[in-house]
């Protein structure tokens, strides 16, 4: 990019699935959705290294890596120093974010003194939403059976479920709408507004899920790789690189062990959230939920940043030389374990199922 042509990279329309992509990602922050007075910054995003710092994504090539810069960098690429300036401030306090999942952005954005372009750039895309349909029938099936006698009615998003309420075609579907709407002492017209809030707070944990999902096995394959590493006999007389290389598989159990304790909790809950539900009991969920947003995202975050680099690196753990390996975990791997390890509160690491308030 020219350090003169500040404008010319807003030319052109980011193709609708690399914005989703981007929106949907944990690791990338779309600056397009941040009003920065260089329409050029508006085509780049925030994104985490491999050693979980901040820096600047100028572009992204199809084995997804990119062209990656540190914010403080941005003064050789644009001419406007005042306004740069300015919009350097704002990245500053972005970069202290540890994930840029949407569920953390809506968490601390307005605490940062950061605006958004639109409340709707905070939302999962379609695509997204449409992916993560399985995991949400679990949290969709008592409310279907309660409603509905379990019929689905070939349900493929949250969307249709929401129209499904907002006009039951059923007399007796309508009759347990209102036992429903009684339960919540809200009014039949309210219903449809308490599944859009429902499905999004459920929708949240599918997406961390997903996520997981992903990165558990890579995890699990890094963690074997670096043992069988540690184990050769060319590192039999390095201790300093052993104890290095334990610390590092320790920090990334720690860390996926806090994940499903965290999913096992909410897990137990949601079962027996239909049990006896009251608008006192999903607003007790929903901030209990809410509350676990930024140390999911964190954690996650973390997870797929360094599970993803490794696997691009070696390919899930295919053969190459000892030392390049070694290397790897010295100088890419350990850098960054320390912020997953903050994101490690007591309560994170034994998370208990959230008290209802019945």
């Amino acid at each position: 990019m020219s350090a003169t042509t500040d404008e010319a990279t807003a030319e052109g329309v980011i193709p609708q699935d690399v914005a989703d992509a981007k929106s949907d990602a944990i690791n990338v922050l779309p600056l397009s959705i941040i009003p920065l007075r260089l329409k050029g910054l508006s085509r780049l995003s925030l994104t985490k290294n491999v050693r979980l710092e901040t820096v600047v994504e100028m572009y992204r090539t199809e084995d997804g890596t990119g062209g990656l810069i540190q914010i403080s960098d941005l003064g050789k690429y644009f001419s406007d120093h005042d306004a740069l300036m300015q919009d350097m401030a704002i990245l500053q306090k972005l970069s202290i974010l540890r994930s840029f999942d949407i569920y953390t952005l809506r968490a601390h954005l307005r605490r940062l003194g950061v605006a958004v372009t639109s409340s709707e750039k905070l939302q999962l895309s379609e695509a997204k939403r449409s992916q993560l349909i399985d995991f949400m029938r679990e949290f969709t099936r008592p409310l279907l059976q309660r409603v509905y006698g379990g019929q689905t009615n070939a349900i493929t998003d949250f969307e249709q479920l929401v129209g499904m309420f907002s006009q039951p075609n059923k007399e007796e579907a309508l009759r347990n709408l209102r036992l429903l709407a009684s339960h919540l002492q809200v009014s039949l017209k309210e219903i449809p507004s308490f599944l859009e809030e429902y499905g999004d707070v459920f929708l949240s944990m599918a997406y961390f899920r997903s996520i997981f999902g992903t990165v558990l096995p890579i995890a699990t394959d890094l963690q074997s790789w670096s043992r069988e590493l540690a184990k050769g006999y060319q590192f039999k007389d390095d201790r300093a690189f052993r104890r290095s290389c334990d610390g590092m598989i320790e920090n990334l159990s720690n860390v996926a062990g806090s994940v499903t304790t965290i999913f096992e909790g909410f897990d137990k809950t949601a079962k027996s959230f239909w049990d006896e539900l009251t608008m006192v009991s999903f607003n007790s969920l929903r901030l209990a939920i809410s509350q676990q947003h930024t140390t999911m995202g964190a954690l996650l975050c973390g997870l797929y940043v360094k599970t993803s680099a490794w696997d691009r690196q070696f390919n899930r753990g295919r053969r190459a030389a000892p030392q390049k390996c070694a290397d790897y975990i010295l100088s890419e791997m350990i850098p960054g374990l320390r912020s997953m390890r903050e994101s490690l509160k007591p309560e994170a690491t034994i998370i208990r199922p959230p008290q209802l308030a019945m």
